[in-house]
C-alpha cells in the first residue's frame, strides 16, 4: 500500500527518481527543469493559432494537451 502522505511530502524531483513509469518520470523531471506544473489544453481549428499559443506558453508549461479540429 502506498503512503499518500509520504508521496505528497516529496518534491517533484524526489518523486521522479522513485517513479517506475517512464512517462510519469519524464513529466516530473520536466516540471523540475521548468520550475512549473502548468498544464495547458489547446483546442483550436487552425495551425497558426495552435503554433502561436504553443510559442507563447511553451517556455512556461510542463505539459501541453492539443486538440486540432
Amino acid at each position: 500500500m502506498v503512503n499518500k502522505r509520504l508521496i505528497t511530502s516529496l518534491s517533484y524531483g524526489e518523486r521522479a527518481s522513485r517513479h517506475a513509469n517512464a512517462a510519469a518520470k519524464a513529466l516530473l523531471e520536466t516540471m523540475v527543469r521548468k520550475k512549473s506544473n502548468l498544464c495547458v489544453s489547446v483546442d483550436v481549428s487552425s495551425k497558426k493559432s495552435f503554433l502561436d499559443i504553443i510559442d507563447a506558453v511553451g517556455p512556461y508549461a510542463a505539459l501541453i494537451k492539443a486538440l486540432l479540429s
